[in-house]
């Protein structure tokens, strides 16, 4: 079974199928054990994602799956000082999920501009 850590890297980079990278990461306990580091999500995680996007490698249906494998994972940290971007931006696009509705490249682009411009915020964590 591989580190737990490293299937986290993976999602988070959007390295491989979302959904084998979630089942692999189903064979671990559900909270981390002691010693186990969590994961790690930086805005340059998420840049070089909607890049992958932009370039047509990824479609809105794989961002919002990726996303909704993130959004709520508490054995992901974010990059401190954008905590609360970095889960306002997964959390908005996990939840057209639940309303059966794809998010859209306007949407993203928002995002992505959020995601470059916002300064970081020390009072933060």
């Amino acid at each position: 079974m591989r580190d737990r850590y490293k299937i986290l890297e993976d999602i988070t980079n959007y390295r491989g199928d979302i959904r084998k990278l979630t089942d692999e990461l189903q064979q671990h306990p559900y909270d981390l054990r002691e010693g186990e580091r969590p994961g790690y999500q930086t805005r340059k995680d998420l840049l070089s994602v909607f890049d992958r996007y932009f370039s047509g490698e990824l479609s809105e249906k794989d961002l919002q799956d990726w996303a909704d494998t993130l959004a709520y994972k508490e054995d992901i940290d974010n990059e401190e000082g954008y905590n609360i971007l970095i889960n306002t931006i997964l959390q908005n696009m996990a939840e057209r999920t639940d309303f059966n509705k794809l998010i859209t490249r306007e949407e993203i682009s928002k995002w992505f501009e959020q995601l470059k411009t916002t300064p970081f915020d020390s009072n933060e964590n």
